[in-house]
């Protein structure tokens, strides 16, 4: 039976898409890519003998974050609505070992920073975390696999529009 690649994770980055030519990839410790979380409603009726959770369209809101060592540019258009680049590099170990490149286009405010507690004998780690986030794309070797608009209210999975009927139905 055939099996799906393993990607190995080798590189991050992540920078303004305003601030072209600047990179973060030789200090940047962790990123996270936001988790991607369906909201659910709960139904309980009074005489069933189940509770269901049911799949909503809309999904929670999206938080990615980053971790660095101290870097005092972030704070230039800290708590603005901006533009960032998530950049990530895959090694494909099945495929001739080629390096795929990740990227997340995120549009939403850098609104959190918090110093991890640090001795002058440890590199000071500080956790970034977004909010706000609005607009969300994200794309392995070119292919989208994720994209979320608020204001287009579009989203979609592997190209699959999930909210066009769903608007059709609204008459919008």
């Amino acid at each position: 039976m055939p099996q799906r690649p393993l990607l190995v994770l080798e590189g991050v980055d992540i920078r303004r898409v305003s601030q072209t030519g600047q990179s973060r990839a030789n200090i940047i410790n962790k990123m996270t890519v936001p988790p991607l979380k369906k909201k659910t409603v709960s139904h309980d009726g009074g005489g069933a003998n189940l509770e269901v959770n049911y799949a909503l369209r809309r999904i929670e809101a999206l938080e990615p974050a980053f971790a660095s060592p101290f870097d005092i540019s972030l704070f230039d258009g800290f708590g603005e609505v901006d533009q960032w680049i998530m950049a990530g590099v895959y090694r494909d170990t099945d495929n001739g070992h080629r390096m795929l490149p990740f990227r997340a286009i995120v549009t939403g405010v850098l609104n959190a920073w918090e110093p991890s507690e640090t001795d002058p004998a440890e590199m000071q780690d500080c956790n970034w975390m977004f909010a706000e986030v609005t607009d969300y794309q994200a794309t392995l070797d070119g292919q989208e696999f994720i994209y979320v608009s608020l204001r287009e209210r579009a989203t979609r999975y592997l190209g699959k529009d999930i909210f066009g009927d769903f608007n059709a139905a609204l008459g919008i």
